[in-house]
Formats: structure tokens, C-alpha cells, sequence
């Protein structure tokens, strides 16, 4: 699951309720929070606006160092 988090917040910045929906969930589920947590501690993803962290308006993006992840599993 943190592998397709990371693949839908490659194409854009998204919300809890809009990654649950790109992989098909009708609700974000303790699983969804648990691995968009990991990948905040990773450091892989990092938040919009890291000073709300629960601002209804919180949006996830791929960070620099997730970026690298990436290039480097395509390869």
C-alpha cells in the first residue's frame, strides 16, 4: 500500500480522502493513516502545511528524497 501512496502523490499533492479513493477504498481506512504516517517519518512523503497537521485542508507530496526512491526503482 505505501508504494501505491507513493505513486499517486508522484502525479499530485492529495488529501487522506483523495488517496483513499485513488486506491480504490470508499474511506480512508487505520491502515491508510498508519502507512501515510510511515512515509511521513521516511521522510519519503512530507505534508502541505506541516505547522496544521490537522488542517482539513492537509495535502500529502512526494519529497526530494522520495523522488530518488523513485528514479531509482524505474531503473
Amino acid at each position: 500500500m505505501a508504494a501505491r501512496v507513493i505513486l499517486l502523490v508522484k502525479k499530485v499533492e492529495a488529501g487522506k480522502a483523495q488517496l483513499a479513493t485513488g486506491l480504490g477504498h470508499k474511506t480512508v481506512s487505520g491502515e491508510l493513516h498508519k502507512q501515510i504516517r510511515r512515509l511521513l517519518d521516511l521522510e519519503l512523503i512530507e505534508m502541505t502545511i506541516p505547522d496544521k497537521p490537522n488542517s482539513r485542508l492537509q495535502k500529502y507530496r512526494l519529497t526530494d528524497e522520495g523522488k530518488r526512491l523513485l528514479k531509482s526503482m524505474q531503473t
